[in-house]
């Protein structure tokens, strides 16, 4: 079986890491094609020999060029897998099954359906938008969905038959979860918080630091902020204007999390967007963290409340401040260690291995259907 994957950029991400993992696990033969930009997780896989072919520079980002390569490039294979919902990666997806209508087609979503987010202000782009994304989930063979949710929220929206669906998990590598397995975290009277993600608006990181300014006068606690985004200069003005700049700590993007992971004690994703599912909540789990998170999306699927995380029943500053402070207290009776044990079992349920299995047992039906 040979499949080609189809992302539109390189750079550090859930999806593009999740495709670096499926090159190091599988069975069958990938290719990776990157139609947009390149990036760092771009040259990781490069250096490690996944096979992979740019077609970034190939043409403008629409042009004839690029699908006439991308034409030639898909002769060879037998499952094109669409890994980002970008208009334009749609867009050369559903060309492709026009043109080559012998292949198989599968549509992956790594994101809940919202109206806000896939569609525009502007009515005639957003016409575009909404014709592209329901000729490609028509033209899809398969659509597999990262989370229940994730499924759901499509169904709410389009015509879908429940039999082209699938979900299959996200997952982290073998390595990170035995790493984690080793690790206890450390409590010495101190909360040691730790947020990584994008910094953007609908992750909520604004909720996060006003929460830490609430509690900085009740017990100790820094925080460590890993990741970039627009959304960065505003959080830092932020963080002088609640007079907590000695308790924040803004590392940037790294691509390397292991050293954060292990230095905190508790985690905290504090999305206020429907999140499909949270990668960065599994791999805090995995190192045993208590982690605390909104009640949205697919979050609900990972964490249960008070057995192996924290769930916000509102997205509010005064949630995330009540849900540290509950973890603070778990740390002084000593009945956190319960809470990490759960954690960590949990999280050992979403290892890659399991995700590039599904994926290669949904691909085999697929062919042999």
């Amino acid at each position: 079986m040979k499949v080609l994957n189809l992302l539109s950029t390189g750079g550090i991400g859930g999806i593009e890491i999740l495709c670096k993992d499926i090159a190091g696990y599988s069975d069958y033969e990938n290719m990776f094609c990157f139609l947009f930009e390149l990036g760092e997780v771009y040259d990781e896989m490069v250096r490690d020999g996944a096979k992979t072919v740019d077609l970034s520079r190939c043409g403008t980002k629409i042009s004839l060029r690029k699908i006439i390569n991308l034409k030639v490039l898909s002769k060879q294979y037998d499952v094109i897998v669409a890994h980002h919902g970008s208009f334009l990666l749609q867009l050369y997806f559903w060309l492709l099954s026009k043109m080559l209508t012998e292949k198989k087609y599968v549509l992956t979503s790594h994101s809940c359906f919202d109206k806000k987010i896939y569609y525009y202000k502007n009515p005639i782009k957003t016409w575009i938008r909404k014709s592209v994304l329901k000729k490609s989930i028509k033209t899809a063979d398969k659509i597999i969905y990262v989370s229940k949710a994730g499924r759901q929220s499509f169904l709410d929206n389009f015509d879908i038959p429940m039999k082209k669906t699938a979900v299959v998990y996200n997952g982290i590598s073998e390595e990170m979860i035995e790493y984690g397995r080793e690790n206890l975290p450390r409590f010495e009277n101190k909360l040691n918080v730790l947020y990584i993600g994008r910094l953007v608006k609908i992750k909520g990181v604004d909720l996060l630091i006003t929460a830490v300014a609430q509690l900085k006068n009740e017990f100790p606690i820094e925080l460590t902020i890993v990741g970039d985004g627009e959304e960065r200069p505003r959080l830092e003005e932020k963080t002088k204007t609640l007079s907590i700049t000695e308790c924040v700590h803004f590392e940037g993007s790294r691509r390397n999390t292991a050293h954060y992971y292990r230095n905190a004690n508790v985690f905290v994703y504090p999305s206020i967007c429907r999140e499909v599912f949270g990668i960065s909540i599994v791999e805090a789990m995995a190192y045993g963290l208590p982690t605390i998170a909104n009640k949205v999306g697919g979050v609900p699927e990972i964490i249960e409340n008070g057995v192996n995380g924290y769930l916000t029943n509102e997205m509010s500053c005064m949630g995330i401040a009540v849900a540290l402070k509950a973890v603070f207290t778990s740390y002084l009776d000593g009945s956190i260690r319960q809470l990490i044990n759960s954690a960590k079992e949990r999280a050992s349920n979403y290892s890659v291995r399991k995700t590039v299995d599904s994926l290669q047992k949904e691909y085999f039906e697929l062919l042999s259907s």
